[in-house]
């Protein structure tokens, strides 16, 4: 059974500082002019060789499958983590370094026995890098269950 996260769950985020210089993404310009009350134009940008593609990367959109007693609280975190020693024969400055991780809550899957295999999706990972070149990634997952409130055996 597939567990998206829906508005009663919660998903925690790295934080993203606003204040740092903005990445520039586009490739090189070329001027364009257009006419006075022309609604379309189909111009034809003549390249010189400068035009490239700047900031790519991918998306990655993993399934997890985890194993957990049925109608549980669970708090996983999913950890994206580079396993590349090199990159394109260049040496990776982030290898066994961590790219990303998120962190979700959910509540297991009611079944009539006491464990289930609960599939929990929707979390993305943006990852840097030439997507036209093969990336070896390390995927980890943390899981543990949350306190119960009904617990009347904690002080």
């Amino acid at each position: 059974m597939t567990k998206e996260l829906n508005q009663t769950e919660t998903m925690v985020e790295e934080e993203i500082c606003c204040a740092d210089p903005p990445v520039d993404c586009c490739a090189d310009s070329r001027n364009l002019s257009i006419g006075a009350c022309a609604l379309f134009e189909d111009p034809i940008v003549p390249s010189t060789g400068s035009f490239e593609l700047r900031c790519a990367g991918r998306i990655i959109k993993p399934r997890i499958r985890i194993r957990v007693c049925n109608n549980k609280k669970v708090i996983m975190a999913v950890v994206v983590c580079d396993n590349d020693p090199t990159i394109g024969g260049v040496a990776n400055p982030n290898f066994g370094t961590i790219l990303g991780y998120k962190v979700v809550e959910f509540t297991s899957n009611p079944t009539p026995t006491g464990c289930s295999v609960n599939e929990v999706t929707g979390i993305c990972f943006a990852i840097p890098g030439d997507p036209c070149a093969p990336r070896n990634l390390i995927i980890k997952v943390i899981a543990h269950y949350s306190p119960d409130p009904l617990c009347t055996f904690l002080p």
